[in-house]
């Protein structure tokens, strides 16, 4: 049997290496390849598989849709909370993470005697539960000063939803039994847990108009312990369950997806404009679509293409009327390829062509080379009316003849989307016979760091 004892050089080797967290082997036998091997965390070994992570990123984004639905009825606005992650913290570092003054509401684990549950607002998400749940409709005004006593009562309202959907995500593998004990406005003063305990912590982005906030959920892994060591799934074997059971469970499964809401949003059909004209756009300058005015509108859920309406109005604000609740076969995707350089013709605010432009163009083109040809490639453009959110149930129930009221009022301006970016801001109107838009403002670019100057 052939020795594989290394030599006295390559043991120092290695130990003289082993601060740099990497060690390159010299066996002869592996070719020279070299392995690179990281150093063991002891003070924090990671105590989540990739599969529990999955998992755990699956339960959090149910409750993620369930707390959204349920604020969004209440603030009557818009609401979008988007988890950002689930991810393993020392519980010292999840204080450190808090603001000062914060909003933290402290919940007992089963029946007080066992680990506490934090579940953090943040200032901005706070105030604004306090603002909209009291029936203000004012600019968002976030003060830097910790919630008052009576403030603390209304977000508390919000804090024990949030409990009762934590209950729910977890009551499959394990009882939680959350009940409030405390809230607290100085993150040094929670003192949950040790600060070196493990805990996990799901971070989930708030949006709203006039609402950029977070809500942090962290749970101590000793109220998880059994469900992190589990080997199996907790769900009884298939040969265990009755046919009740799983009509049940689907049914649960149903009724939990069908109040999830989606994004609608209502567009012209896709058209095509020159590079050419895309460049000489300036604000007065209309666009036409070659669509006639009375031309169907394709509605989107979440991007995709579903249905076809005709635009009108409700009350003050834009409104469709559905067409036919089945899109037609190549009607929105092809739209370019069936109607190519619908959308070429570009007009000053008098309605002509303009002159300059046009002569700028033309000695472009005479100075020949790749600049010239690149004017004449072609982009995807569409004119987005509005949009709006909608539960699941809501949108299985449209059809021909259905209203859907847009959050944009009768004369704000509309979206002019080129690709996938919203390029400008525009006015309907109507050239002739046909549906175009007037400019009324370019967005700058993005800059280059990605921020928006």
């Amino acid at each position: 049997m052939e020795s594989r004892d290394l030599s006295q050089q390559q043991i120092d080797t290695m130990f003289s290496t082993g601060a740099e967290g990497a060690v390159a082997t010299a066996d002869p036998s592996d070719g020279g390849a070299a392995a690179n091997i990281r150093v063991y965390d002891f003070h924090r070994p990671n105590l989540i598989s990739k599969d529990r992570l999955r998992g755990l990123e699956a339960k959090y984004g149910i409750l993620c849709k369930a707390l959204e639905n349920w604020l969004a009825t209440r603030v009557r606005a818009a609401v979008e909370m988007r988890l950002l992650g689930v991810e393993q913290f020392s519980y010292g570092e999840f204080m450190v993470s808090l603001p000062n003054p914060t909003a933290a509401y402290v919940f007992d684990v089963a029946g007080g005697h066992g680990p506490q549950v934090v579940i953090d607002f943040g200032r901005n998400f706070a105030f604004y539960v306090v603002d909209r749940l009291l029936g203000s409709n004012e600019p968002l005004v976030v003060p830097d000063r910790p919630l008052t006593v009576l403030e603390r009562l209304v977000v508390r309202f919000a804090a024990d939803q949030a409990a009762v959907q934590l209950d729910e995500i977890w009551k499959s593998h394990l009882s939680m039994g959350l009940t409030f004990s405390r809230f607290e406005a100085v993150p040094e003063l929670l003192r949950t847990a040790n600060r070196e305990d493990p805990v996990l912590v799901a971070n989930i982005e708030v949006r709203a108009p006039q609402l950029e906030g977070t809500l942090l959920l962290c749970i101590p892994f000793a109220a998880i312990e059994k469900y992190l060591q589990a080997t199996g799934s907790p769900r009884l074997p298939p040969g265990r369950t009755t046919t009740r059971e799983r009509e049940a469970e689907r049914m649960r499964l149903d009724a939990s997806l069908r109040t999830a809401t989606v994004q609608i949003a209502v567009r012209t059909p896709v058209c095509n404009i020159r590079l050419a004209d895309l460049a000489r756009l300036q604000p007065g300058a209309s666009l036409r679509t070659g669509l006639p005015s009375s031309a169907e509108l394709i509605v989107h859920v979440e991007g995709s293409p579903l249905f076809t309406a005709q635009a009108g109005r409700s009350g003050d604000a834009l409104a469709l009327r559905i067409i036919d609740s089945q899109l037609p076969v190549g009607s929105d995707r092809d739209e370019s390829k069936r109607r190519p350089g619908i959308m070429a013709a570009v007009t000053d605010m008098h309605g002509k062509e303009s002159g300059a432009d046009l002569a700028a163009q033309a000695k472009a083109a005479a100075d020949g080379g790749a600049l010239s040809s690149l004017y004449q490639v072609t982009l995807p453009i569409t004119i987005e009316l509005g949009r709006t959110r909608m539960t699941v149930q809501d949108v299985l129930e449209l059809g021909r003849g259905s209203v859907i009221t847009l959050e944009r009022l009768v004369g704000e301006p509309v979206d002019v989307i080129v690709g996938d970016r919203h390029f400008a801001d525009g006015e309907v109107v109507v050239i002739g016979e046909q549906f175009g838009v007037r400019i009324t403002r370019i967005h700058a670019p993005p800059a280059a760091n990605g921020e928006t100057p």
